[in-house]
């Protein structure tokens, strides 16, 4: 037997149901019996599931969607009471968690969806109510989409707008409040120099993202437009023998995005970032955005906070 007050405190800071505003008043909604044996928990709120509750003995009902609403009507109509009267009649409480119940990090609605469908959680978004991430395993959006009905048991609404790698990075800026923006552009950028020429500004001001291979681990140099890496710099930084340009399959696995469009963040999977430091004397610059006609511009600060990068001298002393 637990004290309906106490369970309700307990789950209200649990929930840490005052950051999340909601569409109406959370937590306790109707107040039913002061000690509590037996809680029932269902998605929403309903005259059967009352009855049904009441029938196997609970003084608690805990939905995610519960009878108070600010956009719908105040009027007590015949469905409301007949739902009202299922509750006092069994002197049960209802308590409703919604957009609280939604962003929890261990037992949220989102959280747990994204743990089952093999998503790495990366970061926040939508007012932190969502979670984004990177699939462990990448896959077509409508794979995803299979995978997702077939956990939940009804086909999700797909929005299958793109390129998803820009749309990964846009949700890492959002994510972390970074002062970049992302512009796209009439045409691609495969070079440093078309990109220098898309943007109008300086090839020095083109950030490389540049993916090696230092026995064995990834490393990415950001490298200016107008500069070549020097890979034994490069190794000696990374404390390796050795380090190579990684083939296209190793830029795709290292770093999620096709060679030509590396971002230079998120990289979950690269231990080592390096900045060339002839960078950060620039107000701005431009780096890849997850496809040849996306390009992002921030402050070469917020690119070095960002990537968690180290300022080093990573290019060939000749131009």
């Amino acid at each position: 037997m637990a004290d309906r007050d106490e369970i309700v405190s307990w789950a209200d800071e649990y929930l840490d149901l005052a950051s999340y505003p909601d569409y109406g008043p959370m937590g306790l909604q109707v107040v039913g019996a002061a000690e509590v044996e037996k809680l029932v928990c269902s998605v929403s709120a309903s005259r059967e599931l009352f009855e049904r509750a009441a029938a196997a003995g609970a003084q608690m009902v805990l939905v995610h969607h519960g009878l108070l609403w600010e956009k719908e009507s105040r009027r007590i109509g015949p469905v409301q009471r007949e739902r009202l009267r299922a509750l006092f009649d069994a002197d049960l409480s209802l308590v409703a968690y919604h957009l609280a119940l939604d962003a929890h990090p261990e037992v949220g609605n989102n959280a747990l969806l994204c743990d089952e469908l093999g998503i790495e959680r990366e970061g926040r978004f939508a007012d932190g109510l969502g979670f984004g991430g990177r699939l462990a395993d990448p896959l077509p959006v409508d794979m995803l989409a299979e995978r997702a009905q077939e956990l939940l048991g009804r086909m999700p609404l797909v929005f299958a707008f793109g390129p998803e790698p820009v749309e990964r990075v846009a949700a890492f800026l959002r994510a972390t409040g970074a002062e970049a923006r992302i512009e796209e552009f009439a045409t691609e950028t495969p070079t440093a120099e078309a990109a220098a020429d898309a943007v109008g500004c300086t090839l020095g001001q083109i950030v490389k993202s540049l993916v090696f291979v230092c026995d064995a681990s990834p490393v990415v140099a950001l490298v200016p437009g107008d500069r070549r890496a020097d890979s034994s710099k490069i190794a000696r930084l990374a404390g390796a023998r050795r380090a190579a340009i990684a083939k296209p399959a190793e830029v795709v696995d290292a770093t999620g995005f096709e060679p030509g469009g590396v971002a230079p963040f998120p990289l979950e999977r690269v231990p080592v970032v390096l900045v060339e430091r002839t960078l950060v004397r620039h107000p701005v610059v431009w780096a890849g955005a997850g496809s040849d006609r996306h390009m992002v511009a921030l402050a070469p600060r917020e690119l070095v906070r960002l990537t968690r990068g180290r300022v080093e001298d990573v290019v060939r002393d000749s131009p």
